[in-house]
């Protein structure tokens, strides 16, 4: 995962137990990269991070959620608002970030919904919305 993550200074990593492991960085930067971007992917399987300060068992760290990227597709005029992207985002998972991409840079009429997604519940396939006053 240290190459993966293209860290700027040295960090080390503790066995906790089976598939559990501390990861402490040196640089602020470093350690916002790992927990805040991703999802990090390893061997085909999903790495879940969660922030540690060690005010607590490393085992009473609960992990069962993963950071992801959802994009939605084919959104009309009328429904590309932000308030309603992040409410329908709601519905999938806790809401980190919503990328309108109205600069345009990234090809394609979707709009992207950055949510942290629980790992014990099924993924959510599709969500559909009504607005207010619509039969």
């Amino acid at each position: 995962m240290q190459f993966a993550w293209a860290l700027v200074q040295e960090i080390s990593f503790r066995d906790v137990d089976e598939n559990r492991f501390l990861v402490q960085t040196n640089c602020l930067g470093d350690w916002k990269k790992i927990t805040e971007q991703g999802p990090w992917i390893f061997r085909e399987q999903g790495l879940l991070v969660e922030k540690f300060d060690g005010s607590c068992s490393a085992m009473a760290v609960d992990l069962h959620r993963i950071h992801a990227w959802v994009r939605v597709h084919d959104v009309t005029e009328l429904y590309r608002k932000k308030s309603l992207i992040t409410k329908l985002g709601a519905s999938i998972g806790e809401v980190l970030m919503v990328d309108m991409n109205s600069s345009g840079y990234e090809r394609g009429d979707y709009v992207r919904i950055r949510v942290w997604l629980d790992t014990r519940k099924s993924l959510t396939h599709f969500v559909s919305f009504k607005p207010k006053g619509e039969a």
